[in-house]
């Protein structure tokens, strides 16, 4: 192949590429998840948007002390969110996984930055609810938080319960 062809079969790439990240994000709004990976991915939403409440907001003690009390939450939280990527891409569920976190936190981060004051006011009445709350009463918190909305991922229609025929 000679090299004066190169540039080219770059824009041809890069139009190919366009097309499939847009069969990709299209098929994205078509997919739907099990109640429980989608509290799961919640709730690394609501700690990604915690955590960056405790930069902008100078909270993190309050963070630290969210952290601590729901340590166990958060974690099957995180590894039941990293099944679901793995489960939905395969071999490409840890970095699908890794842009998930990494775009939710620049969405909280540019939430704070335009409204920091009302940011920073729900984050401290979200680390205070935390603070007054148990261990069962989690799932609300994080379903009732406004970060909680994982936007393109549906629920999936519940199956009908299969019955049995009762011998006749």
């Amino acid at each position: 192949m000679n090299h004066t062809s190169r540039p080219l079969q770059r824009p041809a790439l890069l139009a190919l590429c366009l097309f499939l990240s847009g069969i990709a994000s299209a098929r994205a709004g078509e997919m739907c998840a099990a109640q429980a990976d989608l509290d799961a991915l919640s709730t690394r939403m609501v700690q990604t948007d915690l955590m960056v409440a405790a930069l902008e907001c100078d909270a993190s003690t309050h963070y630290n002390a969210f952290v601590k009390k729901f340590q166990r939450e958060l974690v099957a939280g995180n590894r039941r969110m990293n099944q679901f990527f793995a489960r939905v891409y395969g071999p490409e569920g840890p970095k699908r996984s890794n842009d998930f976190v990494t775009r939710t936190a620049n969405e909280s981060s540019e939430r704070s930055l335009k409204r920091v004051d009302q940011f920073c006011a729900a984050a401290l009445e979200a680390f205070n609810k935390s603070a007054a709350i148990d261990h069962k009463e989690f799932p609300a918190l994080i379903r009732n938080h406004p970060a909680a909305k994982v936007s393109g991922i549906e629920a999936c229609p519940a199956q009908p319960a299969k019955t049995k025929k009762v011998g006749t």
